[in-house]
């Protein structure tokens, strides 16, 4: 016999509830008149119940074991009032990653609105933990360099006299020339030159291969000089994924000719698009290899500096949806629903700031404690489920 899940009406602050992942009651009789209440409570700190009857009060007549004492409520009715038309209200606490359950005497009643709350410690550790991942959000910076890679990506060794650096390739067509050059560098000395004679030449330069960082994040940029005598060009930064099995696969970030980011400065900066969980999914083979490219089309006539990636932290997208999400979950815990912090806690991208945080503005071991305070969402092997509902019956009998 399953038993359906009784919809949530109104709670304290007189808002439909949302909450029901994690919290359920289950209320059902049979043709023989008896009556059963199943409360199930899988966060991991305790929830108070309170549950509101309508009608002849309902009795106990006997608990699932280690249920918790039901404190029982029952307000007198006014004189010359029905009976069966009266109210009574049931509470109880049930302990984390637990459940409750009661065999009722036949009774008419009927619940009408059920409410929990959690308990104030649980309460207080959310509201902690949300400030210090809203800390970490607002002073880790965006990118950290990976070291030295790609390698010589400021370009200021070469193998030769004007050759490229050690694993760079770049297209070859009598129309382009690349060459490494010291009359404008961002950074160090050198530079790369690229020069197209005309409009249908399209130039490539591509960095050697890199591992794939351990949390497939990866951020890149390239810094260009554009020589004012030429219009801006159309470029193309590409970053590929290799993959063991010979497989590639790209994502491409395009500018258009005469787009300029700053016109007052000397150095555009040009992004790659960055690699992450939202590109490259969940699972990832370890042992793939990245490459970063750009393509140019002429005419032009630019110097090239500083092309390098970085172990990204978050993109804008991803910052803007935390931020928001931080918001949600600040309003939901000031008016005691803990459910939106809860989630916001166990999610990946929560963690990942956390783990990343700098000592400087999160304590390592705050930060441990911060991640482990409440563990992911657990197994629960008592939670009674509607498939469990036959074993809890015979328990009863």
């Amino acid at each position: 016999m399953e038993l359906p899940c009784v919809p949530q009406t109104k709670n304290v602050s007189n808002r439909d509830r949302t909450d029901i992942d994690c919290v359920r009651i289950r209320f059902d009789r049979d043709k023989e008149g008896k009556a059963w209440l199943v409360i199930s409570n899988d966060f991991p700190w305790r929830e108070s119940f309170e549950i509101h009857w309508n009608g002849l009060a309902p009795e106990v007549a006997r608990p699932l074991e280690k249920s918790p004492p039901v404190v029982i409520d029952r307000p007198e009715n006014p004189p010359g009032a029905n009976a069966a038309q009266g109210s009574s209200r049931w509470r109880c606490d049930i302990e984390a990653s637990s459940h409750a359950g009661w065999e009722l005497k036949a009774s008419e009643a009927m619940i009408v609105q059920w409410q929990h709350r959690a308990e104030p410690a649980a309460m207080s550790m959310l509201e902690n933990q949300i400030a210090t991942l809203s800390q970490a959000l607002t002073q880790l910076t965006q990118f950290r360099p990976l070291e030295n890679t790609p390698h010589h990506g400021s370009f200021e060794t070469s193998i030769v006299d004007g050759g490229l650096p050690a694993g760079w390739l770049v297209s070859m067509i009598p129309s382009i020339t690349w060459s490494i050059s010291d009359r404008h560098a961002r950074t160090g000395n050198q530079s790369m030159l690229f020069h197209a004679k005309n409009a249908s030449a399209v130039g490539w330069i591509q960095s050697p291969t890199f591992p794939l960082p351990d949390d497939g994040r990866v951020a890149a940029e390239a810094w260009i000089h554009f020589d004012p005598a030429f219009a801006r060009p159309k470029i193309v930064a590409t970053t590929t994924l290799l993959k063991p099995d010979g497989s590639r696969q790209s994502w491409k970030q395009t500018y258009q000719r005469g787009e300029v980011v700053d016109k007052l400065a000397k150095w555009q900066r040009i992004d790659f698009p960055s690699l992450n969980s939202n590109s490259l999914g969940t699972l990832v083979d370890p042992a793939c290899q990245v490459q970063l490219a750009i393509d140019i089309e002429g005419p032009t006539h630019l110097w090239i500096d500083d092309m390098a990636a970085s172990k990204v932290f978050l993109d804008e997208e991803e910052r803007r949806q935390l931020r928001s999400q931080l918001f949600v979950a600040r309003r939901e815990l000031s008016q005691n629903r803990p459910m939106m912090a809860w989630q916001l806690m166990q999610s990946d991208i929560s963690r990942f700031v956390l783990e990343n945080a700098p000592t400087a503005s999160v304590d390592a071991k705050e930060s441990d404690q911060v991640i482990n305070a409440m563990p992911s969402k657990p197994a629960v092997p008592n939670a009674i489920r509607q498939s469990d509902w036959l074993l809890f019956r015979r328990k009863l009998r």
